[in-house]
C-alpha cells in the first residue's frame, strides 16, 4: 500500500472508531426471526383445549413453511415493519407505585424490545406447560404493549427457555441461597434487547427433589421480567421481581410489576426519566446488597462489578470481578466483563488475552461477537490493523447487524481491500437498503469505487 492509501485509511480509523464498541456480557442475536406462530390469548379455554392447541405448537414446521411463503407478500411485509414499538398512552393510568429505579442499569439505561412480536421458543421438560402460561399471563396482561409468541426455530428466537438440571452460579453451593433461574441478555447499540437466554432449574441443588409446577411458573415469571429489560430486582417482596422468588407472596405479577413494565413499554420518555431519577444510587446500594447477602454467589459480585464498571470505579470493578472468578473460573461473561475494564483502562493486550479466554468457554458462535468486537478494537488500538480485520470480520459473520457491519468495512478500509467493500455493500444492501444512507457506509463505498479515490470522513 502506499503512503497515500496509508494516510486516506488513517483518516477512516480517526474519524469513526467510535463506531467500534466492546459490549460486556455479549451475547448477541442475530437476526429477528420471520416465523412466528400465535398461540396465545387463550387462557380462558379448557385444560383440555389449552393442550391440544399446545400439541399443536410443538409441530410448528408447517405453520413456519407458511409463514415463510407469507412474507413474499409485499402487504405482509409493509405490516411487519408496523411490528416496530410505539408510544402507548397511559395518561390516564396512574403508574406511581413502581420501581423503575431498578430497571435501569448504573448509567441511567433502560433496555427492551423494540419489536411489539417478540418470539419464544421453549425446550420440551415436564414443566412446558407451565412455562406456557407464565408467557400467556404476560399476553394478558400488556396486550398491546407486546406479545410472546412462540416458534419452533431455536436459532432465531428472540428469547430461548430451557430447563436445565444445573446452574453454573450454583457450583459452590454449601450454605444459603442458590439461583433457581438465570437470564443472559444483551443489547445493540440503541439499547434495544435483541438476545435473551433463560435456564430454569429442575432440581435443588445438592439435591434430587425437583422443583413444583408452581415454583417453575414463578421462576418463569420472574426470569421473563429480566428477559424483558428489567436489569435489577425490586425491594418489595410481594413483588414477583423480588431477588429471592420463596419470599414472593403472590404467584403472580403484581400491581407494581405491572406499572413498572406498562411504564417500561409505553415509549414515554418524559415518564420514563421521571420514574428513574435515582437511579445511580439506587442501583449501587441494591448490588452491594446482593453482594453481602450472596458473598459465595459469583452472580452478585458480577452484578457489583458492573454497577462499579458503569459508574468509572474500574479497580473496585476488577475486584469485584476476581471475587467472582474465585467462585466461577470457567464462566465466559467473567473473562469478556473483565475485559471492557482493562479495555477502557487502555491496557489492550490484557483486554485480548481476557476476550480470547471467554471466547474459549462459549459455546455459540453469536455469543461471542461481543469479544470478536472488542479483540478487533483493541487490535485497532495497537495499530495491529491485520489482527483487527481477522476478528472484525468473524463478529461481522456472525451479526449483520449495521453497527458491526461498518465496523467491518472500517477495517477492510484500513487494509485497502476495497474490491472486499464493494462486495460487502452490494450483498448488505440487497437485504438492507437503508445502510446507504448511513454517511459513513456512503463514503467508504464512494472511496472503494474510484480507482485513486480519496476519502475524508467529518
Amino acid at each position: 500500500m502506499n503512503n497515500n492509501g496509508k494516510q486516506n485509511n488513517l483518516l477512516i480509523i480517526a474519524a469513526v472508531l467510535l463506531l467500534i464498541v466492546g459490549i460486556a456480557n455479549y451475547k448477541n442475536y442475530y437476526a429477528p426471526p420471520k416465523s412466528v406462530a400465535e398461540v396465545f390469548s387463550f387462557s380462558s379455554m379448557s385444560d383440555k383445549e389449552q393442550k391440544s392447541l399446545l400439541d399443536e405448537a410443538k409441530k410448528q414446521g408447517s405453520i413456519d413453511k407458511n409463514a415463510k411463503k407469507n412474507t413474499k407478500n409485499k402487504k405482509e411485509d409493509k405490516n411487519e415493519n408496523d411490528d416496530n414499538l410505539n408510544v402507548v398512552d397511559v395518561s390516564n393510568d396512574n403508574l406511581d407505585d413502581n420501581y423503575m429505579n431498578y430497571v435501569v442499569d448504573s448509567k441511567g439505561k433502560m433496555g427492551r424490545w423494540k419489536n411489539t412480536k417478540i418470539s419464544v421458543y421453549v425446550s420440551e421438560s415436564e414443566y412446558q406447560n407451565n412455562i406456557y402460561k407464565a408467557l400467556i399471563r404476560y399476553n394478558d396482561l400488556f396486550e398491546g404493549y407486546f406479545k410472546f409468541y412462540l416458534t419452533s426455530n431455536r436459532d432465531k428466537a428472540n428469547i430461548k427457555i430451557e430447563v436445565v438440571d444445573k446452574i453454573s452460579s450454583n457450583s459452590k453451593n454449601n450454605d444459603i441461597g442458590y439461583i433457581s433461574g438465570l437470564t443472559d441478555y444483551s443489547y445493540d447499540s440503541n439499547d434495544y434487547l435483541r438476545y435473551a437466554y433463560i435456564q430454569l432449574l429442575s432440581r435443588k441443588p445438592n439435591s434430587n427433589k425437583k422443583f413444583t409446577q408452581s415454583e417453575i411458573y414463578v421462576t418463569t415469571l420472574h426470569e421473563l421480567g429480566h428477559a424483558l429489560g428489567i436489569k435489577g430486582h425490586s425491594p418489595n417482596e410481594h413483588d414477583i421481581m423480588y431477588a429471592s422468588s420463596s419470599k414472593s407472596k403472590e404467584k403472580n405479577l403484581s400491581k407494581r410489576d405491572i406499572n413498572t413494565l406498562k411504564i417500561m413499554y409505553s415509549g414515554n420518555q418524559e415518564l420514563i426519566k421521571k420514574y428513574t431519577k435515582d437511579y445511580a444510587s439506587t442501583k449501587l446500594n441494591e448490588d452491594e446488597e446482593y453482594a453481602k447477602n450472596l458473598p459465595n454467589k459469583a452472580v452478585s459480585w458480577i452484578a457489583l462489578g458492573q454497577t462499579y464498571y458503569d459508574q468509572g470505579k474500574k479497580e473496585e470493578a476488577l475486584e469485584a470481578y476476581k471475587k467472582a472468578l474465585a467462585l466461577e473460573p470457567n464462566n465466559a461473561s467473567i473473562y469478556s466483563t473483565m475485559s471492557s475494564c482493562y479495555y477502557e483502562s487502555q491496557k489492550y493486550e490484557t483486554a485480548i488475552k481476557y476476550c480470547k479466554i471467554a471466547i474459549e468457554r462459549i459455546s455459540e458462535e453469536p455469543q461471542k461477537v461481543g469479544c470478536y468486537t472488542r479483540i478487533g478494537s483493541s487490535y485497532d488500538k495497537l495499530k495491529d490493523y491485520e489482527n483487527a480485520y481477522i476478528y472484525l470480520k468473524k463478529a461481522y459473520s456472525a451479526d449483520k447487524s449495521a453497527d458491526i457491519f461498518k465496523n467491518y468495512l472500517i477495517s477492510c478500509a484500513q487494509l485497502d481491500k476495497k474490491q472486499e467493500v464493494l462486495s460487502a455493500i452490494q450483498s448488505y444492501k440487497s437485504k438492507n437498503p437503508d445502510i446507504m444512507n448511513e454517511e459513513t457506509v456512503k463514503q467508504i463505498y464512494k472511496w472503494a469505487s474510484q480507482k485513486n479515490g480519496k476519502i475524508v470522513l467529518e
